[in-house]
């Protein structure tokens, strides 16, 4: 199992291997780009052979993606997984500057997806990794709801909690203006089998290209952002199909990555 500190070893050698990715590769089209992170990543998680090359960099990061993904389901307890939730947050809220913050929930957002907003954000990004036991919205917002940083914030009438009133509780904790991003769960819910890789990655590619679009707005702004999202999303590596609920017993490991990622004007976070 995974310990914060492990986690966030690893978490810092991704980071290293991105930014030694984006100096040094001769890859610099922004789509191609995303596309070798989609594929390390799916080599990585589901044992494809996607990648187009053979870097010694991306080598690296489809071995710290290895070992992200080593988290066993008996591992995963709830009471556990609340109060490092709950820490997470608490660090990432506490990493954003003193100037106006923002905050983007995103309903999913995978590992590929991460990589490549810090190869975007480069050194203006710090990411934190959590886990979602359930790999979808409603186990994260029961995990969420306990956490005391967010009591007093949240205002609901006997109704669900759900990941809006989540979103805007987080960002009347730190003062922030709020918004929802959706789209990469509406591609998981609507896409269905893909032809082949390029079509998949097309679809992806859309989503992610207008979310970093959106980030770099508010940082040109300056705005101090915070993107987070609930869970991720696996991919089927045979039908190129998308999904969001875990199986402990399946291969992948994607949909219970819910990540913190903080993003600044300044040239470091």
């Amino acid at each position: 199992m995974l310990t914060h500190h492990a986690m966030s070893n690893l978490i810092d050698n991704v980071k290293k291997n991105m930014l030694e990715f984006k100096q040094f590769s001769p890859i610099k089209e922004k789509k191609e780009v995303y596309r070798e992170l989609l594929a390390t990543v799916m080599d990585s998680v589901y044992g494809t052979t996607l990648r187009r090359f053979h870097n010694p960099v991306l080598e690296r990061m489809k071995q710290n993606v290895r070992e992200l993904c080593q988290v066993p389901s008996n591992t995963i307890k709830q009471g556990y997984y609340t109060s490092w939730i709950c820490e997470i947050l608490s660090k990432a809220c506490g990493t954003m500057s003193r100037d106006t913050k923002h905050v983007i929930v995103c309903d999913a957002l995978a590992l590929h997806d991460i990589l490549f907003i810090t190869y975007e954000f480069e050194e203006k990004t710090r990411t934190f990794l959590t886990f979602n036991p359930g790999g979808k919205t409603r186990t994260y917002e029961y995990l969420i709801k306990n956490c005391h940083e967010l009591k007093g914030f949240v205002t609901y009438y006997g109704g669900e909690i759900t990941l809006n009133l989540v979103g805007q509780a987080i960002a009347k904790s730190i003062g922030a203006s709020y918004e929802k991003y959706d789209k990469f769960d509406r591609l998981v819910h609507s896409i269905g089998s893909q032809n082949d890789f390029e079509s998949l990655l097309e679809s992806l590619y859309n989503v992610i290209e207008e979310l970093v679009a959106i980030v770099r707005r508010r940082i040109d702004a300056n705005f101090s952002v915070l993107v987070l999202a609930d869970h991720g999303y696996d991919i089927n590596p045979q039908t190129l199909t998308l999904t969001h609920q875990w199986d402990p017993g399946g291969q992948g490991c994607l949909s219970i990555l819910a990540p913190f990622m903080v993003v600044t004007q300044n040239d470091r976070v």
